[in-house]
């Protein structure tokens, strides 16, 4: 094969070769839907593209603003030469020109190895995207030293010296990853009760059902209460599938959000949309907690994980938006 290097192209410069080796790779290949593949991210990412010395484009790649990297693609007769690294290096450099402090891409399952061997480290379960198995994969890059970013100190991550941020509120923020998994209701009780305690400007809650056992106890609701009552600015929102047990039941949880309705939203999801089973909470629009295998307790948390917990909120927006009131929920005694 003729020598091959990579170069940074914009969407708008270079769009018929991205979209064809894509499209050929994701589409054609793996049978991903062309309406998943491409999307609107592509017009502001920064694209890679290998081309060899005739000018033939063999691969590509993209990273999103947040540290995402994407659509890392090389079609078949350049496979096991070494671009996929090529790729992932110049990715990975432009990271760190941005002066990113991590890196997250979802790897599919049978790429996994090769991206471990990139210094990236699988973080949470598997889950299903377009289709095909994914793990979320996480890298830490190496914090530059900057003089002119003073206001904003670091201190540089390690397992036990924790990135902070200084806000101007003098609350400090801690920005690293905490992957934790549980596999029983008290774990799962108690890393979610450290994502809420965590919170500062907002939660967002989908539950199918609001599950009693998670979400209807009083620690739960005073640690819910605290923060909704910290600052003018904070709100809680609470998305549910089925209310049905809740009125049976009673639920304090949604006793309190119709105590502090201006600011506790509670909102069900129509019957014509199926929803998920799974349960998560997204704090601030950085922290995340998941309840993956809901009926076993099973799932995770991370306090600093921006990209995943964009991931969760673009789905929460979506079923949100075409969410209301539910009117089986005035039966509850206050």
């Amino acid at each position: 094969m003729l020598d091959v290097h990579v170069i940074p192209v914009t969407w708008q410069s270079h769009e018929r070769e991205l979209r064809r080796i894509r499209q050929t790779v994701f589409v054609d290949e793996q049978r991903i839907p062309e309406e998943l593949e491409f999307d609107a991210d592509d017009i502001a990412a920064y694209h890679v593209l290998a081309l060899n010395s005739a000018g033939l484009a063999l691969g590509c790649g993209r990273l999103l603003d947040g540290g995402l990297i994407g659509r890392v693609a090389v079609l078949a007769d350049a496979r096991a030469t070494g671009l996929g690294k090529k790729l992932m290096t110049a990715l990975i450099e432009a990271a760190q020109d941005k002066e990113l402090s991590n890196i997250v891409l979802h790897a599919q399952e049978d790429a996994q190895t090769f991206y471990q061997k990139l210094d990236f480290i699988p973080t949470g379960v598997s889950f299903m995207e377009a289709g095909i198995k994914h793990i979320t994969m996480q890298r830490v890059l190496p914090i530059p030293f900057n003089t002119a970013g003073l206001k904003k100190s670091r201190v540089v991550q390690s397992d036990q010296r924790p990135e902070v941020l200084s806000t101007t509120d003098n609350h400090a923020v801690a920005r690293t990853s905490n992957l934790q998994e549980f596999a029983d209701d008290v774990s799962a009780v108690e890393q979610l009760h450290q994502i809420i305690a965590g919170a500062r400007r907002s939660l967002r809650i989908y539950s199918p059902t609001l599950d009693h056992t998670l979400f209807d106890q009083p620690e739960l609701v005073e640690l819910v209460s605290d923060f909704a009552r910290s600052a003018p600015g904070c709100h809680v929102d609470i998305l549910l599938r089925d209310s049905r047990l809740i009125v049976a039941r009673g639920h304090t949880l949604v006793e309190l959000g119709r105590r502090l309705d201006e600011k506790m939203q509670i909102r069900r999801l129509p019957d014509s949309i199926k929803g998920d089973k799974q349960s998560w909470l997204i704090a601030d629009n950085n922290a995340l907690w998941v309840q993956s295998e809901p009926e076993d307790y099973q799932g995770w948390s991370d306090r600093w994980n921006p990209v995943q917990a964009e991931r969760f909120a673009k789905r929460y927006t979506q079923f949100w938006d075409r969410s209301g009131a539910d009117p089986e929920l005035r039966l509850l005694r206050i």
